[in-house]
């Protein structure tokens, strides 16, 4: 296992996702024409993203998809409301345009980091289980 370079792919994929997601999510009350949450809120928000860039790229880099999808599953659970008014409903597309790049940064990251590795994009173990 090349320990260097699953750090260097982890390091990198935060890196840049914080970037781009922090930017993107600092501005997006502006352009929905909505107050900025608060500093905490942003932190807490990033702190989040973060865990689960991490636990996206993990999952997708040693091939552990149950895992993954067990985390959006508990995810959209917590965030679960019946409610439809037109600030939740911004609020909760918010959350689904987080999740989703989360998801794409972190397993991204991890077929990335693969590559580099000169392994193949997806562990050889999923593709013998959907043979």
């Amino acid at each position: 296992m090349d320990y260097p370079a699953i750090i260097i792919g982890l390091g990198s994929t935060l890196a840049v996702s914080s970037v781009i997601l922090g930017s993107i999510f600092y501005f997006l009350p502006v352009w929905l024409s909505q107050d900025r949450p608060s500093k905490s809120d942003l932190w807490l928000s990033a702190l989040v993203g973060i865990i689960e860039r991490i636990i996206y790229f993990f999952s997708a880099y040693f091939g552990v998809y149950e895992f993954l999808a067990g985390w959006l599953v508990l995810k959209s659970v917590a965030n679960f409301n019946k409610e439809d008014s037109s600030p939740f409903l911004r609020t909760y597309y918010v959350y689904l345009l987080g999740t989703g790049l989360s998801l794409l940064f972190g397993v991204g990251g991890a077929v990335l980091t693969r590559d580099l590795c000169g392994l193949p994009p997806v562990p050889e173990q999923v593709v013998e289980s959907n043979r």
